[in-house]
């Protein structure tokens, strides 16, 4: 009894997707990983810019020009926002129990990654202790490493589609090389 084995075609094609699904996959995790900590030194260097300029305090926030994705937020002692860049201070909850801010007022600085419960994204936030016992902490939203997956499903549709036609054309030359008998049949 003779077992079945895959066709050329089916092979080629399926090796293409795997090889180009793996790549995809590595690619984007290595650049997300990139990204965000990019995002994290910038997040650093913009609140101590900000910091070593804001004799004015809300005066001097409100007239800084932040992209969208930028938000700077400036928190009292116990925990009372002074000042939002996209929210109504005075309706913004206390917010003395954030990580980052715990670990400002403890260790002068600190680091969180998480989805804001004000504007319901993906945000990696900076804090840092002011010389006046405030903390200023700068965030900025990023698409989730899902979401950026998804984006790619366009792109590698694409590319499937190129690697369907390539396949054909290759099984077609490889038969026409090496199976020559078949062809004349």
């Amino acid at each position: 009894m003779k077992t079945k084995q895959p066709s050329l075609f089916r092979t080629i094609f399926l090796t293409i997707t795997l090889v180009l699904l793996a790549s995809i996959a590595l690619f984007t995790y290595v650049l997300y990983s990139v990204y965000t900590d990019s995002v994290e030194t910038d997040l650093r260097q913009e609140a101590y810019l900000i910091s070593v300029s804001m004799d004015g305090g809300e005066e001097y926030l409100a007239t800084l020009e932040l992209d969208d994705s930028t938000r700077i937020t400036w928190i009292d002692s116990d925990g009372t926002v002074l000042y939002d860049s996209q929210a109504d201070a005075s309706q913004m909850e206390n917010h003395s129990d954030r990580p980052e801010v715990v670990e400002a007022f403890l260790s002068g600085e600190g680091e969180a990654v998480r989805t804001s419960t004000t504007i319901s994204r993906q945000t990696i936030y900076y804090a840092l202790l002011l010389d006046d016992n405030t903390v200023l902490r700068v965030s900025r939203y990023y698409d989730s490493l899902f979401i950026l997956m998804l984006r790619m499903v366009s792109p590698t549709l694409w590319v499937l589609i190129f690697g369907l036609f390539a396949s054909l054309y290759l099984k077609k030359k490889v038969e026409a090389r090496f199976l020559p008998a078949q062809n004349q049949v």
